[in-house]
């Protein structure tokens, strides 16, 4: 049990002396915190070196980044009116103290010989945190250096490893601190190096005892690389904040495959200028013919595809990208460079923008189990929308010209694999869409993006006040050390009364669908919550990204997991108050819900050839499928 150290930091107003106390652990070592924030409902100068800490009026300063929050007390110094009496709120963060021997009344030294701190002795030790600019410390018996901080000092993170450095000046001992993972039992000399496996991405912090050793030096910035006080964050990366564009202009809803291939086919036979594309995979020979008919016209095609789906790229990709790039078209892949993680783990998207005036954000990828020749013909059930409108699409072109901006991560694809026959066929036979044309307010919802536009997917399912309708390809019953968010959201719309239909996977589903949805199911019932959770008919791929709530709708590429929400590159939009096509993909779900794979007929004798090349194509189609998240 660690007790606690009374620390009073001087507060010094023209007339007196003021003091904040709060406690600190009475232990030196790695993690123990010292002060970054101070707030004083009074107005007073906070004394703490070197000078750029600004003086503290009524209010709060921040003077580094905060930690975890304790309460203190302001009251006066020897004596005073308690009239005078004001509370403070200090924010801690993580930081090693210096434990030192004193003979009584320990006060820790400024550079410009301030006293900043008094420091209680107990038991003849003083722990002294070691604030910027400190120089040192007095007690009875005079004046005193700081010893050299205890810890370990992280000088170089590359690929794979981090380098620690022993920069006290005795024996360092690594047992009981984790880089990501917990490092050895290795006891290091002073000026001794420590090559520990890293993690992939940051940021890279080293911890004791759960804290972080706040000392602890965090690695120069690489290409395409800033710090930030929270770790490493990636440069390259777009800030999409989701705020509704209000837009005027035509609008298209459908399901996959019912739909066939005319949503992408049609979108692409219009292109005048410029097409871009960003995609997981591309392997639909009809999305492949249509970009090479826009080619021949002359319109500009860029292309960004994932580098490393599960799997591998799918045999299909690499030919058909040969040919689009024999005929002129642009495509890289993203992917990690030495020194240089992908700004993005994995390019999950699946959108396409055209002339900057039209733009398609769909659930599912270019293939043709989503977009067949013959509408309905596929296996993969998803949704799209189309947006016919300068603004948003423009917004969306944004982006992808970010993603394609020659960062390190970003590999041009010199289309060296045989080139497929690309067939030259025009069109594309349309299935069923719904058509509007009006005023809407769409959202642009992205991911990572610092969480700020995928919230707002959040956002829309806590502002049900009637139904809400999903449908998912998988969800994580947790993301890390929390709940995933978005379940969590359906449970407590639940709680408030409004109606809740889950629909996920069944067919590729490893296991968690299910038991996501016997979890829920149970707790509807134990609850009695309007609340139905189940998995798919295992007849097709359920590879929708989408919700209905109310009378508002998203559509997008990002499923219910933690590096989908909070790492890969995805991209969605979400319709707000439009009643009508809210309404139409409603039914399409209420369809989903009833489905059940057609019933097959016995077959005869002389059947059962055909019928195994059919299963066995089936099955490869499959294992595409389980490629193509």
């Amino acid at each position: 049990m660690l007790r606690p150290l009374l620390v009073a930091l001087l507060l010094s107003p023209v007339a007196s002396a003021w003091s904040v106390t709060l406690h600190a652990p009475a232990e030196a070592g790695a993690g123990l915190p010292y002060l970054v924030e101070a707030c004083v409902d009074r107005p007073g100068e906070l004394r703490l070196e070197p000078a750029r800490y600004a003086p503290v009026e009524a209010g709060c300063s921040t003077l580094a980044a905060s930690g975890a929050d304790l309460t203190a007390r302001l009251r006066p110094a020897g004596g005073g009116s308690a009239k005078a009496a004001a509370s403070a709120r200090v924010s801690l963060v993580d930081s090693p103290l210096a434990s030192v021997a004193a003979a009584g009344n320990a006060s820790l030294v400024g550079r410009d010989g301030d006293i900043i701190l008094r420091v209680p002795v107990v038991e003849g030790t003083a722990l002294l945190p070691l604030l910027p600019g400190a120089a040192g410390w007095r007690d009875d018996t005079g004046d005193h250096a700081l010893p050299p901080p205890d810890r370990p000092a992280l000088v170089e993170v590359r690929q794979g490893a981090a380098i620690l450095r022993n920069d006290g000046a005795g024996p360092l001992r690594l047992a009981g601190r984790a880089l990501g993972a917990p490092l050895p039992d290795i006891t290091l000399a002073p000026g001794e190096t420590f090559e520990a496996k890293a993690p992939r991405h940051g940021p890279w912090t080293l911890r004791a005892a759960g804290r972080v050793e706040a000392a602890l030096e965090g690695p120069a910035p690489g290409p395409g690389e800033a710090l930030r006080a929270e770790g490493i964050v990636r440069l390259g990366r777009t800030a999409e904040d989701g705020a509704p564009l209000e837009i005027e202009g035509a609008i298209a809803l459908f399901a996959t495959p019912d739909a066939g291939a005319a949503p992408v086919v049609s979108l692409l036979d219009g292109a005048r200028r410029e097409v871009l594309v960003e995609a997981y995979t591309l392997t639909s020979p009809d999305v492949a013919a249509a970009l090479s008919r826009a080619l021949a016209r002359g319109v500009e095609v860029r292309a960004l595809l994932e580098g490393a789906p599960v799997g591998g790229r799918p045999a299909e990709e690499p030919g058909i990208v040969s040919a689009l790039v024999a005929r002129g078209a642009r495509v890289a892949w993203l992917g990690g460079a030495p020194g240089f993680p992908a700004r993005y783990p994995t390019l999950h998207a699946k959108a396409l923008v055209v002339d900057r005036e039209r733009a398609l954000i769909s659930t599912d990828n270019l293939h043709a189990g989503s977009f067949p020749a013959v509408p309905g013909a596929g296996s993969t059930r998803g949704f799209g929308l189309v947006v016919e409108n300068a603004t948003f699409a423009s917004r969306l072109a944004a982006v992808m010209d970010a993603d394609m901006a020659p960062w390190p991560d970003v590999h041009p694809d010199a289309g060296d694999a045989p080139p497929a026959d690309l067939a030259p066929g025009a069109g594309a036979a349309e299935g069923p869409l719904f058509r509007a044309e009006g005023a809407w307010n769409v959202s642009l919802v992205l991911s990572p993006d610092d969480g700020a536009s995928n919230a707002t997917l959040l956002r829309m399912i806590r502002e049900a006040r009637q139904r809400v309708d999903v449908e998912m390809l998988f969800a994580d019953a947790r993301f890390g050390d929390v709940p995933d968010p978005f379940l969590d959201a359906l449970v407590d719309a639940a709680r408030r009364g409004v109606e809740v239909r889950l629909l996920l996977d069944g067919r590729d589903d490893d296991g968690r669908n299910r038991a996501d949805a016997e979890r829920l199911s149970a707790l509807a019932q134990r609850e009695g919550l309007p609340l139905a959770a189940r998995v798919d008919a295992s007849g097709r791929t359920l590879h929708a990204k989408a919700v209905v709530a109310d009378g508002s709708l998203y559509v997008g590429s990002m499923n219910w997991g933690r590096a989908s929400a909070t790492e890969n590159r995805e991209a969605g939009a979400i319709l707000w108050n439009a009643t009508e096509a809210a309404a139409w993909m409603r039914g399409r779900m209420e369809q989903d819900w009833a489905w059940r794979p057609p019933e097959k007929a016995t077959p005869g004798a002389g059947a059962w050839a055909p019928l195994a090349v059919a299963a066995l194509l089936s099955w490869r189609a499959r294992g595409r499928d389980r490629r193509r998240s």
